[in-house]
């Protein structure tokens, strides 16, 4: 989906849920052009399954009302509108960047109207984010601050973390949420030290592992689940059967390899020279290879789009 809806500096939730944007988006799903989708990387619409998901039960009064305007919220909400983070990885930006002051009250004004939207009372799941670091981010742990359990009580939260910063203290910080962290998703993209120093820029290796460990001790107490995530890329390829060994040491549940996206850090050449995943890459037979290794049979494995499709 490349259609925004509004702008989160300037408007409420309530507007830009119901904005004519999002009418517009709703409609080309009524009338199954699904216009404003990426037909090429949505694997729904990829794999042909958009329409028969539509057929769902849980969705045929939808699907007869046809209603472009919504007195529901979203049951599902994916926050990633600030980029505040405590790493440069070079696969995600080229300098360490922070949301400056004045943009930060703007986003804390506008989680406040999410906050007293009634549409939010609908949401069942969090995830935060897929932007940069949430212990990185006064806008939200600002948000953790005020999330009512009493108003929310069943809502589930994935918690998104590069795992530097997960650390007791910060923890303890975030005890508002600990009744709703379900789910702790750890982006690590390296076993080793000298390579995670390359594809990490800006972490601290030892203080990630002393981190993993206080995680793994976590889990038995607050019973959420863990998914490392690891970013394929010519810099770490060759480390993905270690990477699944590496996961089962901390009691990982979930281990989800990706293919590197050029997000604009990289030119056309040095995407090429990084991009192990296109069939012209001259490590691309050793490439597949690897991934015909028996850890990547692994249940806990999920290898999403990374050997078939080119930028």
């Amino acid at each position: 989906m490349n259609k925004p809806i509004g702008n989160v500096f300037t408007h409420k939730f309530n507007e830009i849920w119901n904005s004519s944007e999002a009418q517009e988006i709703r409609s080309s799903i009524f009338d199954e052009t699904f216009r404003y989708c990426n037909h090429e990387r949505c694997p729904h619409i990829v794999s042909g399954s958009v329409l028969q998901e539509a057929s769902d039960p849980n969705y045929e009064d939808l699907i007869d009302r046809k209603p472009l305007i919504l007195d529901s919220g979203p049951q599902l909400l994916s926050l990633n509108y600030d980029f505040s983070c405590n790493l440069a990885c070079p696969s995600c930006r080229e300098t360490f960047r922070m949301m400056d002051p004045v943009q930060q009250k703007q986003l804390i004004h506008f989680q406040d109207s999410l906050l007293e939207s009634e549409l939010f009372q609908n949401t069942r799941r969090l995830t935060v984010t897929g932007a940069g670091e949430p212990f990185a981010s006064n806008v939200f742990m600002d948000l953790f601050g005020k999330i009512n359990r009493k108003i929310l009580p069943s809502l589930k939260i994935t918690l998104r973390t590069n795992g530097i910063l997960f650390n007791s203290s910060n923890w303890a910080m975030i005890k508002n949420i600990h009744y709703a962290v379900d789910i702790v998703s750890i982006s690590i993209d390296a076993v080793t030290r000298e390579t995670y120093q390359i594809v990490r820029r800006g972490g601290n290796y030892d203080r990630l592992l002393k981190n993993l460990y206080f995680i793994r001790g976590l889990k038995k107490t607050h019973l959420f689940r863990t998914k490392f995530n690891f970013v394929v890329q010519r810099a770490n390829y060759r480390e993905m059967p270690q990477f699944v060994q590496f996961a089962r040491r901390f009691d990982c549940d979930r281990v989800a390899f990706t293919r590197i996206i050029n997000l604009g850090t990289f030119d056309e050449n040095q995407f090429s020279s990084v991009g192990i995943h296109l069939p012209d890459h001259p490590e691309y037979p050793h490439f597949q290879e690897v991934l015909n290794h028996p850890d990547l049979q692994d249940p806990i494995v999920r290898i999403r789009n990374i050997s078939v499709e080119e930028e």
